[in-house]
C-alpha cells in the first residue's frame, strides 16, 4: 500500500516476522494436537497455566427454522459419525485482509478468498475442519455415502480421482460433490460469482480419512 512507512523492516510491518513450531504429530493425537488450541493447551498444561480461551463460556446459536439449507442424510454411519450444515444467504466473497493470508501462508496454505480463508483459518485454529459448498450448485439432498465403485470426482486441485467403495464422499442427488474429511470438488466451488453457500462442520472418522 502506498501508506506504507518507508524505512521499515518488511516482515515486521505486514507480521511475517514470527516464530514457527514445526511439529510431528502422532496420529493418535490427530484429534487434538493438529490445531493451535490443542497445542496452546498441551503447553499451557506443562507449564502450570491455563489457555486464556478456556476461561471464556460461549452460548450456542440457534439457527432459524426458515434456514434454507438442504435436507442431509447420513447414510453412512460408519464413515460419518454427525454432519450438520447451515446456509448463508446473499453473501459477498472478496479478497481476505492481509492478516489472514499471512496467518494462513505461514501454516502452509494457500490463501483464496474471504469463505474458504476462514474456514481454513477456523480448522488451524479449532481442529475443527469445515467447507463451504457454493449452495446454487446443489440439486436435491445432501446425502453423506460410500463412493460407487469407478465413481469419479474432480477435486479442487484439478485432479479427477477415481473412487472406490471405500472412500465416503458427500453427494447430492446428481453426483459426488466432495471427498469426505479430504478436499472438495470443482463443481460446488466457492468463487468471487457465488451468492448462497452451504457451511458442513462434520465429523468422519479418522481413520477412513487418514487412509
Amino acid at each position: 500500500p502506498e501508506d506504507t512507512p518507508i524505512g521499515v523492516s518488511f516482515a515486521k510491518h505486514f507480521g511475517l516476522e514470527d516464530a514457527i513450531l514445526d511439529v510431528k504429530i502422532l496420529p493418535d493425537r490427530g484429534s487434538d494436537a493438529l490445531a493451535y488450541q490443542g497445542l496452546a493447551r498441551e503447553i499451557a498444561a506443562l507449564e502450570g497455566n491455563e489457555a486464556h480461551f478456556l476461561k471464556t463460556s460461549l452460548q450456542p446459536i440457534r439457527a432459524h427454522t426458515s434456514n434454507t439449507a438442504p435436507q442431509v442424510v447420513i447414510d453412512d454411519r460408519e464413515g460419518c459419525l454427525r454432519y450438520v450444515g447451515m446456509a448463508f444467504e446473499n453473501i459477498t466473497v472478496g479478497e481476505s485482509p492481509l492478516w489472514l493470508k499471512i496467518k494462513l501462508l505461514l501454516s502452509g496454505l494457500r490463501p483464496i478468498n474471504t469463505i474458504v480463508d476462514i474456514t481454513n483459518y477456523l480448522m488451524l485454529l479449532t481442529g475443527q475442519p469445515t467447507h463451504a459448498f457454493d449452495r446454487d450448485t446443489i440439486t436435491g439432498t445432501v446425502t453423506i455415502r460410500k463412493a460407487k465403485n469407478n465413481e469419479t470426482l474432480t477435486l479442487l486441485t484439478g485432479e479427477t480421482k477415481t473412487l472406490s467403495v471405500e472412500d465416503v464422499v458427500i453427494a447430492d442427488d446428481t453426483q459426488a460433490l466432495a471427498l469426505a474429511g479430504v478436499m472438495g470438488g470443482t463443481r460446488s466451488l466457492v468463487t468471487e460469482k457465488t451468492k448462497n453457500i452451504f457451511l458442513e462442520i462434520a465429523t468422519f472418522d479418522g481413520a477412513t480419512v487418514r487412509r
